[in-house]
């Protein structure tokens, strides 16, 4: 069969998942799946064939080839790079497997320990787990396979007093199984989302225009993971949709910011392999402000001469530039210091969304909770607080970086898949923030 370039990709699916609401379970949910997606490359075109039954490869194939070669005619012609064969250990990473009601007992009681006050009117606990087996071989690498387990819970309170009323919550997301609710941390976070919820019914309205802040590790991951992150991703690049067109080796920050996106860590964002068999490996994006780097599947980095291993889909999709763990370095100053060197403005922590237009490099984030900082220290709680610039201004403003980064799991959308990510930072300062009201 003739193509330039041919990969095939397999995948066993497994879920679980619960709910529960104020005591009660709502659902429980499983499912199992299984989808086939083969690709052929012809001549600059792409033909992709998918099907969620365990059809014969080599028909597949045919008609991948088939739909290419049509696809050839009207396209820009190119090249795909080729990599050389090796073969990958089986890699397993399946969690501790607990009963169903073992589960949702625990899940109970966690629920119910958020419960600590009279004014906490409403929680919820949502649980999945997700076993994924996957299977991938192509005309220049070997077969290769893993397993691997992610889960994950969310805990949301809803507190209220007289006509307010406020949320808070906590997440947890893990590679493993349901060992992610031993021990005392579930308990802990649960209390934490509670007391988050009551402490913002007293939250003043924050003050509004340009603010020195300190961002937490949860919202300082977001800004790296939203702002930075997808613009490096090479695709929106060759697309014109990025403010890092045409940067590389530019100063685009202050000598603070390294940015590195790690698909080897054991965070959420982990895989042995992408979506296109390539090994993952540590990439700098950003060293000393300077972006030295950009996140490429196969078809970018062949464009663009890159590196790929970022190629990464929806199971059942077809694999494009992705983040993994995205993250900015540690630096060597403690919260103490970030304080002092602050001097008066805010401090803003979690996240409740936002956008960002990374064609533009402008964006918007909504903080869950924030506190004024005076003389260098915390002081009173603001509720209901946002940061919005545009990007490059931020980097460069960056004026310290904290030495305690934390990684958050997560989940990321783009082009209408979801894949599994990490994003963090650690406490970073930075001068010159515009801040105001949701």
């Amino acid at each position: 069969m003739q193509a330039d370039f041919w990969d095939v990709r397999k995948s066993n699916t497994e879920d679980k998942a619960y709910l529960i609401e104020n005591g009660d379970v709502e659902y429980i949910s499983t499912s199992i799946g299984f989808s086939v997606v083969v690709r052929a490359f012809y001549d600059g075109g792409w033909g992709v064939v998918s099907s969620n039954y365990d059809r014969k490869t080599e028909d597949l194939l045919k008609d991948a080839i088939r739909l290419a070669k049509i696809s050839s005619k009207k396209a820009n012609k190119t090249f795909l790079k080729r990599y050389e064969t090796y073969t990958t250990p089986k890699n397993c990473l399946i969690g501790k497997m607990s009963e169903e009601e073992e589960e949702i007992s625990l899940l109970k009681e966690i629920e119910r320990s958020s419960r600590v006050d009279k004014r906490v009117a409403s929680t919820r606990i949502d649980y999945k787990s997700t076993k994924l087996d996957m299977v991938y071989y192509s005309d220049d690498l070997n077969e290769e396979f893993y397993e691997m387990e992610r889960t994950r819970y969310s805990i949301v309170v809803l507190s209220k007093d007289g006509n307010e009323h406020q949320f808070g919550s906590e997440r947890d997301y893990i590679i493993g199984g349901s060992e992610i609710l031993d021990g005392e941390k579930p308990y802990l976070l649960a209390k934490k989302a509670a007391l988050t919820s009551l402490d913002l019914l007293n939250a003043s309205s924050p003050p509004s225009g340009m603010k020195d802040v300190i961002l937490d590790q949860n919202l300082g991951g977001v800004f790296i993971h939203e702002a930075v992150g997808h613009a490096t991703e090479a695709d929106l690049i060759l697309a014109g949709n990025s403010i890092l067109k045409d940067k590389i080796g530019e100063k685009i920050g202050s000598l603070l910011v390294n940015v590195y996106d790690d698909p080897s860590m054991k965070e959420y964002g982990h895989y042995p392999f992408d979506d296109e068999g390539i090994r993952p490996e540590r990439r700098l994006l950003i060293k000393d402000g300077i972006l030295v780097g950009n996140i490429h599947n196969r078809e970018t980095a062949s464009l663009m001469h890159g590196k790929p291993g970022n190629g990464r889909a929806e199971v059942g999709d077809v694999p494009i530039p992705r983040m993994s763990n995205t993250y900015i370095k540690n630096g060597d100053m403690n919260m103490d210091e970030l304080l002092e060197m602050i001097g008066n403005g805010v401090y803003l922590c979690g996240s409740r969304g936002g956008e960002v237009n990374t064609g533009e490099g402008i964006f918007h984030f909504n903080a869950e909770k924030g506190y004024i900082i005076k003389d260098g220290e915390i002081g009173n709680m603001i509720k209901d607080v946002s940061l919005s610039g545009d990007t490059l201004t931020i980097l460069k403003n960056i004026i310290g970086v904290g030495n305690d980064l934390k990684i958050n799991g997560g989940y990321c959308g783009k082009d209408g898949q979801i894949v599994p990510v990490g994003s963090g930072s650690p406490h970073i300062a930075i001068k010159s923030v515009i801040v105001g009201g949701e």
